[in-house]
């Protein structure tokens, strides 16, 4: 499902789970919510932009307030849907409630992750992600400690100051 035109929102980074700062990549390393082993697995840092996803121990334990809020809408939802709308009794209301929550528990823990990250992370369009990869696609060799200060150097020209490029850029060949 493409959500081009959420770009640079905070919805899009919720709905689809990539970096919050730079939205290019993914911060599971697994994407399929519903491999249950693998459902916490993260990655440590972005490979594009470097953000530390857990900026402290036990970061996301506040995911859990965020993840009660959704359940409980869910919760709300499923009520409406099986005693107003199927008229079920009081016990399959029960049933739809509870079979509900169990089969989108993976989908509202990955959402209230996603959601808590978002709180305290915003996107940042950063021109000099654009300025290094055109530099090293128009060279289009590996990039040589001799380029990362060219694009560092030509990053200070002007008005503007852009952030430096980070060591690890050196990795990748475009």
């Amino acid at each position: 499902m493409e959500m081009k035109f959420l770009q640079g929102t905070k919805l899009y980074s919720i709905f689809k789970g990539t970096c919050p700062v730079c939205q290019k990549e993914s911060m599971y390393k697994e994407s399929n919510p519903y491999k249950i082993t693998r459902i916490f697995d993260m990655y440590e840092r972005c490979s594009y932009c470097q953000t530390k996803y857990k900026m402290e121990p036990s970061f996301f334990f506040g995911a859990m307030y965020v993840s009660y809020a959704l359940g409980v809408a869910v919760s709300v939802g499923a009520f409406i849907i099986a005693y107003v709308f199927i008229g079920g009794g009081l016990m399959t209301t029960f049933f739809a409630i509870t079979l509900t929550l169990i089969v989108l528990m993976p989908i509202i823990l990955r959402l209230s992750r996603n959601i808590w990250i978002n709180m305290f992370l915003s996107y940042k369009e950063a021109p000099w992600y654009r300025l290094a990869y055109l530099f090293m696609s128009i060279s289009s060799e590996r990039a040589t400690e001799s380029s990362i200060q060219s694009i560092n150097s030509a990053a200070t020209v002007g008005a503007i100051n852009i952030p430096r490029l980070p060591k690890p850029l050196q990795q990748y060949k475009l």
